[in-house]
């Protein structure tokens, strides 16, 4: 992939990797711009890498804080653990994927966003959304083809 450097030395692509994940977390209600510096590199990481194994080790050196500081910060400025901003965005992501394309496999959409297991992923989502992942596909195809 080609990208272009800006006169900052950004490249387009990273600043188009940047705006994307920004837009993901709001959608959880987490505004990146307003967090401190620190807290806002752990966000970018996690956006980065929520769909695949994540760690609090893994968000913590990405972001200059040892594990136990991690949580910290993310409890003071955020009210949320790490690991929740992490489910918060696979969830969203598996909505949104169940929403835009409702004949797509359940299973493939959880696993996509990184639920190993469809049965948590189910419960979760249920807690999230008040409707189970069949519900949210029910409904959309309803739309669909109506």
């Amino acid at each position: 992939m080609n990208s272009v450097s800006t006169a900052s030395g950004h490249t387009v692509t990273a600043l188009r990797w940047r705006m994307s994940a920004v837009t993901e977390l709001e959608q959880i209600g987490i505004d990146v711009r307003a967090q401190r510096p620190r807290v806002a590199r752990a966000l970018l990481h996690i956006a980065d890498r929520y769909r695949g194994p994540v760690t609090a080790a893994e968000i913590a050196a990405a972001a200059g804080y040892g594990e136990r500081g991690l949580q910290e910060a993310f409890q003071r400025d955020l009210g949320l653990a790490p690991s929740r901003v992490v489910l918060l965005l696979r969830l969203w992501r598996a909505r949104l994927m169940l929403l835009s394309n409702p004949d797509q496999p359940i299973g493939s959409v959880a696993a996509a966003v990184g639920f190993a297991h469809f049965g948590r992923f189910s419960g979760y989502y249920r807690a999230q959304y008040g409707e189970t992942p069949s519900d949210t596909v029910h409904a959309a195809r309803h739309r669909l083809y109506s």
